[in-house]
């Protein structure tokens, strides 16, 4: 065996940025004095990247075939034992380095160009990306299985030294440069080093170890960042994504990537983005969503990386597909609220790219070539859209296609252009009515012209429209041509006049009022200071309207007392009078939030002193002078008592959707307001469908949510619990709690490729008889339960 020797420390690779001063240092306060978001990014709108590597060879389940081999029974062992051997004969890396399955023919990661008879043309995979209409694009680089898919000298495990015998990577960049796209390099390999390979047998073998992440922190670390310092030296990529799992690298390793790649991208002369998922901020790098996306506008720009196939991000036999129609749809929401796209597509290993997933990009080009005037180089709106199907919203939701009452905003950079998307039209559909501009909203005294697109690039169709108290109605022509989505194109002259952006709120309940996106953990009270969100009406306010966004903010405690911003700049509870300084305007923010401002004061906008925390006060800041802003939501104050939905008995099986009864906070907690399922339950929050395996499930769970279930336990005991559960993650936990204490710690589900392919995990919890809440909570993404089954172990 030849020896490897890697200089991983210290000194790092032996390749510098030139001997020119280092504007940025690797710490947060140097680093986030950089510009993240570049223009082009602004304009680029839409990109494409692949998950191609060695893990397509198997075809089988997903990208986290590696892992999931390894684990106890699981599916891929059972296929891999099968098909290869036993995971510890036949190991992952005999797909790099080739080897016989039981049937006797020869496996590898190793396709051949098709200059040389094989089935692989980076150059035709290119064209393709710019037929689609994508700006930027390029390769998984490294996947969470460690294969490099570039020429290395750091990593032995390269597509030069192996398999292909090619340089991946430099391929890609030429022929996606040709195109005059952006060259992107996704790069996976932290979870690689944290536990990726967590079931995979220990080796002393020095170059395996490289290879599964077992060389020990500080070593892999070392080999984690000389990987990223090689393809930035070598590739000069203009976007670097990263997946999850940045946030447990130590922080001189993260922020010494990240000021190498910015130095040198300074070195070059142009701007590069560097994306995030977690370990990072937004004032350094780009957020990424992962299948999902922003719920609202958003302040800082953003992107979701999704693909199109919901089991998969890599190929594999018998891969399903989302509609073109579903994704465009997606992806021009994502627009509106200040987000870009990557889309993931999944060639197979011999590097052929499915019919099926060709069209679906080319159906994206064709309907890009006709409007992308409305995409491309826009800017957000002041509001994203109109109507009801709801798209994005966190991370881990799929496409959805609009309905011909679904409309998108978007506007151009010179802010004298609005395009409205709407997505989709009847045959007989004779007019199109924009609620958003009406005209106690917006003033169109200088709207110049009304145009539809009409069905190809600068072609446009001249529209009579006009203003009232319900929108702007538009006349549209007869339906001559089918499309995924139209545009109605705004021109005016001079800038877009300024949306009134006030809040319709309905004055019927009372509100806690709570400051960003903390629905759960804090809330405003009467001493103006925040404290727990708690039935205590100290802390419950009535708003009392008085029209287009303007409202008297009353404390329930005693609606005599309103808050006052004083002459001396204080905020206070005062007795109600009919002064200005006592009317507050409640206006859209951002991300869904309410910007709360006074009338007599303008520029004074509601903020908290010295960030969010049980204690800190409620301040005002002048919004004018000091160009910030400040978010706030309304949330609605329960009063239901909580109580069984249904009779729960232990031992015996309690269905997921039958939680209890009750406000949320108290006997649920999900992310958005929304049942998605639309099936069961409509009224509560929690996302229940109709469940393969008969009656419902709850599904399209993330972090943090949870259901709680008042029981009665017969006897005192240690009970099994079974979960049914399917998920489309490896990465989905969840635990038990009862009384509020954690009773099962976490338990992990791993991966059953499917939202409705069913499997069982069990656990044991001890459980004292009488009457208990017990607390069902996710702390991964991706989960969908259908019951938990509790019998006695004896």
């Amino acid at each position: 065996m030849r020896k490897i020797t890697l200089l991983l420390f210290a000194a790092g690779i032996l390749v510098s940025i030139s001997a020119q001063a280092q504007k940025y240092q690797p710490t947060f306060k140097s680093l986030e004095a950089v510009n993240p978001v570049p223009e082009w990014f602004k304009d680029a709108k839409f990109g494409i990247y692949f998950h191609w590597g060695v893990f397509a060879v198997p075809a089988y389940a997903n990208e986290w075939y590696p892992r999931n081999m390894y684990g106890k029974n699981t599916n891929e062992r059972k296929h891999h034992t099968e098909v290869y051997g036993a995971p510890e004969e036949w190991p992952y890396n005999n797909f790099i380095t080739g080897a016989k399955d039981k049937q006797g023919n020869f496996v590898q990661f190793a396709p051949k160009l098709k200059s040389e008879g094989g089935k692989f043309d980076p150059e035709e995979w290119a064209q393709l990306f710019a037929d689609a209409g994508a700006k930027f694009a390029g390769p998984v680089a490294e996947h969470h299985d460690g294969f490099s898919m570039w020429a290395s000298k750091v990593n032995p495990w390269n597509s030069q030294d192996m398999g292909p015998k090619l340089d991946l990577a430099g391929l890609f960049e030429k022929a996606i440069r040709k195109h005059d796209m952006k060259f992107l390099m996704a790069m996976h390999h932290a979870f690689n080093i944290t536990g990726f390979y967590s079931d995979a047998p220990k080796t002393d073998n020095p170059k395996l170890q490289m290879l599964y992440g077992q060389q020990g922190t500080e070593r892999n670390e070392a080999f984690w960042l000389a990987k990223h310092k090689e393809i930035i030296d070598n590739y000069h990529p203009d976007i670097i994504w990263q997946d999850f799992n940045l946030h447990k690298l130590a922080q001189s390793t993260l922020l010494g990537f990240l000021s190498y790649y910015y130095n040198s991208a300074q070195g070059w002369g142009k701007e590069v983005v560097a994306t995030y998922k977690d370990g990072l901020n937004d004032k350094c790098g780009v957020l990424d969503y992962e299948r999902g996306g922003a719920a609202d506008i958003t302040e800082n720009y953003w992107l979701t990386d999704d693909a199109i196939s919901s089991s998969s991000w890599c190929y594999t036999e018998g891969l399903k597909y989302y509609t073109a129609k579903a994704i465009l749809h997606g992806f021009i929401d994502r627009v509106s609220k200040n987000g870009n796209l990557l889309l993931n597509i999944s060639p197979k290993a011999d590097g052929s790219i499915p019919e099926g997933q060709k069209d679906i990009l080319l159906s994206m080009g064709e309907w890009l070539k006709k409007y992308g005037e409305a995409i491309y180089a826009t800017r957000a709106w002041s509001k994203y859209g109109e109507g009801a199907t709801k798209i994005g919203g966190g991370a881990f939701s799929q496409p959805q296609a609009g309905t011909i009452k679904d409309i998108r905003f978007t506007r151009s950079k010179d802010n004298k252009t609005l395009y409205a998307i709407f997505m989709g039209r009847e045959q007989d559909q004779n007019e199109l009515v924009l609620t958003s501009l009406s005209e106690n909203r917006i003033n169109l005294k200088n709207l110049k012209s009304v145009q539809l697109i009409n069905g190809k690039a600068n072609s446009y169709v001249s529209l009579k429209y006009k203003q009232d108290e319900k929108g702007l109605t538009i006349q549209l022509p007869e339906k001559s041509f089918d499309d995924m989505a139209y545009v109605v194109k705004l021109t005016f002259a001079g800038a877009i006049p300024v949306l009134d952006t006030y809040v319709d709120v309905n004055c019927e309940p009372h509100y806690y009022i709570v400051p960003g996106n903390e629905k759960v953990t804090f809330a405003l009270n009467a001493d103006l200071k925040l404290t727990g969100k708690d039935k205590n009406f100290t802390s419950q306010w009535k708003l009392k309207p008085l029209g287009k966004g303007y409202y008297v903010i009353q404390s329930r405690k005693d609606i005599q007392q309103v808050l006052q911003y004083g002459e001396n700049g204080q905020l206070i509870l005062a007795k109600a009078s009919a002064n200005d300084n006592q009317i507050w305007k409640v206006e859209h923010s951002f991300a869904g939030l309410y910007k709360i401002t006074n009338k007599k004061y303008p520029t004074i906008m509601l903020s908290v002193n010295d960030g969010v925390a049980v204690g800190k006060s409620l301040s005002a800041i002048d919004n004018k002078s000091d160009s910030k802003t400040f978010g706030w939501s309304l949330v609605e104050v329960c009063d239901m008592v909580q109580e069984a939905y249904k009779p729960n008995t232990i031992p015996g099986i309690i269905e997921a959707e039958d939680f209890d009864k009750g406000c949320p906070g108290d006997a649920y907690f999900d992310r958005d307001d929304a049942n998605t399922g639309r099936q069961y339950r409509l009224d509560q929050g929690v996302d229940i469908e109709v469940c393969s395996a008969g009656g419902f499930d709850v599904y399209r769970t993330s972090p943090g949510e949870w259901m709680a279930y008042t029981v009665n336990v017969t006897k005192s005991t240690t009970y099994e619990v079974s979960f049914q559960i399917a998920c489309t993650s490896d990465n989905a936990r969840l635990h038990l709690e009862c009384d509020g204490v954690d009773k099962t710690g976490n338990v992990i589900t791993p991966s059953t490729n499917g939202r409705q392919n069913w499997s069982v995990v069990k656990s044991a919890i001890k459980l004292d008889a009488g009457k208990h809440v017990l607390k069902l909570v996710f702390d991964g993404p991706g989960l969908s339960i259908d019951k938990m089954t509790f019998a006695a172990i004896e």
